[in-house]
């Protein structure tokens, strides 16, 4: 069976949402595969973009395959395969929805069903994005979280190590928005804290990674993310982490047992939730946080996925 990956991925723009984490456990339970990247520097904003992106997807030709895995927000959903051949989209994100008038707004909005018909298997990176998939196209989407890339090697901070941290340093991550990151300057102001902006996890090597969390005394993660691969990575190294309560996060935290919840973006909202985590360090239970991590396992998700190559094969 010939099989090809074909992958959504931007530098900037948009949070991957676990992308790299599932497209690396792809490749080691399917490493006959070929791999495709699509995509480019700059997530597309607008219609204009959209419909670029659409089109560029239409041009890329994977009819020499017989199963097509495609990995993004939806775009790549929309590439052309053969007849009979299987196509399982795995999303990250909603697809944008391109509401605008003009030739192109209309392209893009007959473009979008007639993508929702080249896929055979719709699978969601968390329930948030399941939802939206059902609200936009009326299809029921599997659920798979991606894995946590400190899983591959089983390789964790060491348990002695676990409840050491830098007093008033907090690791803040998926912030790239720019006004996220001025609501969290001056939250930290607040309270006198030190932050360290991590940005996504993909951009840090997993040795680097460790020695972030291991510094910090909780991970916050202050941007709506469908899924934020820092959270099992904070997990797997015993810290907690305080959430906005917004897209996928409170599906990946239970408030209390793995971490703190903070409900609006303002800064006091914010140091408010950091202080209260601060004073609550101790309340979280090391072996709850490391089991709740093992659910965000590699092998967890090489698992589950090859339940869904098999069913979209048969």
């Amino acid at each position: 069976m010939h099989i090809a990956i074909i992958s959504e991925e931007y530098e900037r723009g948009i949070p991957d949402g676990g992308l790299r984490n599932a497209r690396d456990g792809l490749r080691e339970l399917l490493p006959e595969a070929r791999f495709f990247v699509l995509g480019g520097r700059r997530y597309p904003r607008g219609l204009w973009g959209s419909w670029r992106a659409a089109l560029k997807a239409e041009n890329f030709d994977a009819r020499g395959f017989d199963l097509v895995i495609t990995l993004g927000a939806g775009f790549a959903s929309g590439v052309i395969t053969q007849p009979f051949a299987r196509h399982a989209a795995f999303f990250f994100a909603r697809p944008p929805l391109g509401r605008a008038p003009g030739l192109a707004g209309h392209w893009y909005r007959l473009w979008r069903p007639q993508m929702s018909e080249r896929v055979d298997r719709w699978v969601a990176n968390s329930r948030f994005v399941a939802e939206a998939l059902e609200k936009d196209f009326r299809v029921d989407a599997s659920v798979v979280y991606p894995c946590s890339s400190s899983f591959g090697s089983r390789a964790g901070i060491p348990s002695a190590e676990r409840n050491q941290g830098e007093p008033g340093v907090v690791l803040i991550a998926e912030a790239s928005d720019a006004n996220v990151r001025r609501v969290c300057r001056a939250a930290c102001e607040r309270l006198r804290v030190t932050p360290i902006f991590a940005g996504e996890a993909s951009a840090h090597e997993p040795a680097d990674r460790r020695a972030l969390l291991r510094r910090a005394l909780f991970t916050l993660v202050p941007e709506a993310v469908s899924f934020s691969p820092w959270i099992p990575e904070a997990f797997a190294a015993g810290r907690p982490v305080l959430c906005y309560r917004s897209a996928g996060l409170p599906e990946l935290v239970e408030e209390g047992a793995t971490g703190l919840f903070f409900d609006d973006l303002h800064p006091g909202v914010m140091a408010d939730g950091m202080r209260r985590m601060r004073g609550r360090l101790d309340m979280f239970n090391q072996g709850a946080l490391r089991a709740r991590a093992e659910k965000f396992s590699g092998e967890r998700f090489k698992a589950e996925f090859l339940k869904i190559i098999e069913n979209v094969v048969q």
